[in-house]
């Protein structure tokens, strides 16, 4: 009997141990998709702000047209 527990309970640490190490994968993989997202996203602003910086450096040129009354 008490050869059956100690395997019982080595089989359930093996279970645990196992699920476990499956969860770290999953997360690694799911840590590299968001990774690369970001870094997608990143050269998406990169592209927008190139573009919108002339266009916010000339309206901080002009003054308003309702300034002066």
């Amino acid at each position: 009997m008490n050869l059956q527990l100690e395997h019982i309970f080595g089989v359930a640490a093996l279970g645990i141990l196992s699920w476990g190490s499956l969860q770290v994968y999953n997360m690694n993989a799911q840590l590299v998709l968001v990774s690369y997202r970001v870094e997608e996203n990143a050269k998406t602003l990169d592209e927008s702000y190139a573009m919108l910086k002339p266009m916010w450096q000339r309206f901080l040129r002009t003054e308003p047209v309702h300034a002066a009354k």
